[in-house]
């Protein structure tokens, strides 16, 4: 008999954990995480600011160094500067050239310096250097962040 009211229980805990489910499921797939993800964009603004300074991709490789015909043209070796455009639009968010924004489920961020893609994806005559990224500590700052959101969402 013991046995029969144990099994009672957990069907009861079934079906009450049946009717919670699809709430659970249903608020996370119609979850909102503008906020949350508006809150990273300055981390990912400050990941710029350590790409530039460094002179690294955002997993901490270094970009490839100038050629010397570059070095001679451009009189420094700052790599990714000449006007410092393409910087300030990627370290400075709503600045001049900078590209960011939210919905809510998704982030971009970027610049509109049109010669920014030959950097990051290099050409012929060019090696890849991309300014334009996001480090796996980063991405898992905005992980954690949107899992501390979902929980918040669960209550």
């Amino acid at each position: 008999m013991t046995a029969t009211i144990v099994v009672r229980e957990l069907y009861d805990t079934f079906e009450q954990i049946g009717g919670v489910l699809p709430d659970c499921e249903s608020r996370v797939r119609n979850a909102d995480y503008s906020a949350t993800l508006s809150e990273m964009l300055p981390t990912i603004a400050a990941g710029e600011v350590l790409a530039f300074a460094s002179e690294t991709l955002p997993g901490g490789e270094q970009w490839a160094t100038l050629a010397p015909s570059t070095l001679r043209r451009k009189g420094h070796r700052k790599i990714l500067f000449e006007t410092g455009s393409l910087k300030e639009s990627l370290v400075n968010m709503g600045g001049s050239g900078n590209i960011n924004g939210v919905a809510s489920r998704g982030l971009v961020f970027g610049t509109e310096m049109a010669y920014a893609t030959f950097h990051q994806a290099g050409t012929l005559r060019m090696p890849v250097r991309p300014a334009i990224g996001v480090s796996e500590e980063t991405v898992g700052k905005i992980a954690n962040a949107i899992a501390d959101a979902t929980v918040e969402k669960m209550k």
